[in-house]
């Protein structure tokens, strides 16, 4: 009796979860289809309208004589000052994205503009626990490294796979090879119960080198390496420490204006040889540890997708692999 309260509450909060995640993914799937669309049509918008206030005001400038010859009958014509003030908002918004957009050009290929709060934005996590998306490190890449970490206000334990090395961190101490010890500082702080991590290990993908990955399968919309790689849904950077992904897309994504400052935002870049081999090369992009995402299918293999069955599209798309050949 006294549990029925308590299955109220968790149905409450379990279809709340469900309502936020369905709506994150029609959003996403919206934002996929049609972004580039409304993007293009905002942009017409304000052109037009500008052109239709420049119009406006010129046509009431030379039809009113009564303007030009006193300064102050604008002054008091609150109408025609609005008109004014819009216009030069609009002339001012527009020039600087201009001018912006035209400096900006092909910084897809350049690395792209990554934000890390927007990687971290809860948007991505309902979208990742509605289908669900994970990221499953297999045994042969995690078992040799998994992090135990106990926590306590003001200090913190941390002890590797094995149990081989503790460090204190509230006071220094760093003991290996023995048991008793470690099981002593939990017990003395009284930590909590502790919190597993599985980390790749460091050894396979040192953050000295660059990678090129190629994903598949990858569905319609890619939606798995959307979560995956550019975003922190699953945490990626705590399973690949040292590791920054990127993800390839078409080129065409990033003709539409302020969609392409988004999107240049999330870690992606065009799918093009200058865009890869740019991230690729420590010299061109001056860092090391990137891992350059590469959707192998496109768009054919996009439209071959049928529940229960792969196509693998390699024909005609060698290119992929004399990249990673040149660029080692």
């Amino acid at each position: 009796m006294y549990n029925y309260p308590m299955k109220l509450i968790s149905c409450l909060c379990q279809l709340k979860q469900t309502l936020l995640q369905s709506i994150s993914v029609i959003c996403f799937i919206l934002t996929f289809l049609f972004s580039a669309l409304i993007c293009w049509l905002l942009w017409l918008y304000l052109i037009i309208k500008f052109i239709k206030l420049l119009y406006i005001i010129s046509d009431e400038f030379i039809t009113n004589e009564r303007i030009i010859n006193n300064p102050y009958e604008f002054i008091h014509n609150e109408q025609l000052f609005n008109l004014c003030r819009e216009f030069i908002t609009l002339f001012i918004l527009i020039t600087v994205y201009w001018i912006y957009w035209s400096i900006d050009k092909g910084s897809e290929e350049k690395g792209s503009h990554p934000k890390y709060f927007i990687r971290n934005l809860i948007i991505w996590k309902y979208i990742a626990n509605y289908f669900p998306i994970k990221l499953v490190l297999s045994e042969l890449y995690n078992n040799d490294n998994i992090e135990y970490t106990y926590k306590v206000t003001g200090s913190n334990v941390t002890i590797d796979h094995r149990c081989n090395n503790i460090s204190d961190n509230n006071n220094g101490d760093n003991n290996t090879n023995d048991e008793n010890h470690i099981q002593s500082i939990i017990n003395k702080r009284d930590y909590p119960i502790n919190e597993k991590k599985l980390v790749c290990i460091k050894e396979l993908f040192p953050a000295n080198n660059n990678y090129l990955v190629g994903y598949h399968p990858h569905g319609i919309l890619g939606i798995g390496a959307v979560i995956n790689f550019l975003t922190e849904a699953n945490q990626f950077s705590e399973k690949f420490p040292g590791i920054t992904p990127w993800l390839t897309t078409l080129e065409i994504n990033f003709k539409a204006p302020f969609i392409r400052d988004v999107l240049l935002s999330l870690n992606l870049i065009a799918a093009t040889h200058r865009g890869i081999s740019y991230l690729l090369d420590p010299q061109k992009c001056g860092n090391t540890g990137n891992f350059v995402v590469v959707v192998l299918g496109g768009a054919p293999e996009a439209l071959d997708s049928r529940p229960g069955k792969y196509v693998f599209h390699t024909n005609g798309r060698y290119g992929f692999f004399k990249l990673a050949l040149t660029t080692g």
